[in-house]
């Protein structure tokens, strides 16, 4: 059975682990990588999982332990605005339901701290994630950036959160 949980301070090992993994996995789909955040000590890990603008989601299989990631992100400069970063599911879960169990978390997690509008970039060319994130409502913005650790596009893409008036 999947369940998705939040990571709260004394869950730093697991954020490591899976972020790590994640990391070496895939390296190409993120903007750090596995030689600078395997330098980080527990005090870095601690704050990830205490921080008060963001939140980090776990999902687990009974089996297997934990098989994907992904983390919420409130913008600095726009409190409406929260950022989808460091999605990453297991190769073997994948297709299976386990990304729109996390993005679902962080949707969840962006409307309670009030924000209208989450966005998030994907790597140009990564054509599964572009379909599971519009799936699940993202359009891209026609913003991209270029990565500055190896000149990859990345494609902006938002959501909008829209909530019913009583």
């Amino acid at each position: 059975m999947l369940q998705t949980h939040r990571l709260l301070v004394g869950d730093e090992q697991t954020l490591r682990e899976i972020r790590l993994r994640s990391l070496r996995g895939e390296p190409s789909a993120y903007g750090s990588s596995y030689e600078s955040e395997h330098a980080f000590v527990e005090a870095d890990w601690r704050r990830r999982v205490a921080g008060i603008d963001s939140a980090s989601f776990v999902c687990e299989n009974d089996d297997s332990g934990a098989i994907g990631l992904v983390s919420g992100v409130l913008d600095q400069s726009q409190s409406s605005v929260a950022w989808l970063v460091a999605m990453w599911v297991d190769p073997e879960y994948r297709r299976k339901g386990v990304a729109g169990l996390l993005i679902n978390e962080v949707i969840a997690w962006s409307a309670m701290q009030n924000c209208t509008t989450i966005r998030l970039f994907v790597t140009d060319g990564n054509v599964r994630a572009d379909r599971t994130y519009e799936k699940h409502g993202f359009r891209r913005t026609g913003t991209t950036e270029l990565r500055d650790r190896d000149n990859t596009i990345e494609n902006e893409m938002e959501l909008l959160l829209i909530r019913k008036i009583k």
